[in-house]
């Protein structure tokens, strides 16, 4: 048990200085896998768009900033840090994962630099709560779902600027109160959510940049995300929308 240990303790030091000698840029997408549940295949198409709307990409005249962000993702998998869970036809990386232990690892980080918040209980902290005292992070991963005095209880939302729903959340969590209380919002995924209707407020979120209603149940846009003049990326693929809203066509 004691050499187990002493292992495992050599592993993460191993782990923590790879993470360390990573450039700043590379160090902020890298911390981006704690948003995710553990063990959880991301998109690497996803991924990139996000970093992208997160604003992690350097512009350079030469290459798109969605190139820019493919190298990224390349070199963090060459460097071993993230691992490939499928492949294109050609060998394109499709999705990509971290293992268990650094996944542990990059939590620990995200929570002592506080880059984002996780909600894995099912009853969100009341605003009360010492982690909740100053501000949530800029980012908030909803893991499990809450019950609606949940909601209510935390007041500082205006913090948050990106929000991510997992497939555990129920779809009553999305509801107008929800699109109210995330009004600063520039990046929202709902992929996977069980979820069959977006509400008209999600036109009040003004600086959204990427949206995601990937396998959900939606069927129908509603007319106000016309209003959202920064909306880079709207991810519509596997639901139920055959037509658009003719303000984003």
């Amino acid at each position: 048990l004691l050499q187990r240990n002493s292992l495992f303790d050599s592993m993460k030091e191993v782990m923590l200085e790879s993470y360390h000698d990573l450039p700043s840029h590379l160090k902020r997408c890298f911390l981006y896998f704690g948003i995710f549940p553990e063990g959880y295949s991301i998109s690497c198409m996803r991924l990139v768009r996000l970093w992208v709307a997160e604003g992690f990409v350097e512009k350079r005249d030469d290459t798109s900033m969605e190139e820019l962000a493919k190298e990224y993702l390349t070199e963090l998998i060459r460097r071993c840090l993230v691992h490939l869970s499928r492949v294109d036809f050609d060998g394109r990386p499709k999705s990509c994962h971290v293992y268990d232990l650094m996944h542990k690892l990059i939590a620990r980080i995200c929570e002592e630099q506080m880059f984002c918040q996780v909600m894995k209980d099912k009853t969100a902290p009341s605003s009360s709560n010492s982690n909740l005292d100053s501000s949530l992070p800029r980012r908030l991963s909803i893991i499990k779902s809450w019950d609606a005095a949940a909601m209510k209880r935390v007041k500082n939302w205006k913090t948050v600027r990106s929000c991510f729903v997992f497939d555990a959340a129920k779809k009553w969590l999305v509801t107008e109160q929800f699109f109210s209380s995330f009004m600063l919002l520039s990046q929202l995924d709902l992929s996977n959510a069980r979820l069959d209707n977006l509400p008209k407020k999600v036109g009040n979120l003004f600086n959204l940049k990427y949206l995601s209603l990937r396998n959900t149940n939606i069927k129908s846009i509603p007319e106000s995300i016309g209003n959202l003049e920064r909306l880079q990326t709207l991810d519509l693929k596997r639901t139920q929308v055959d037509v658009l809203p003719k303000k984003i066509k």
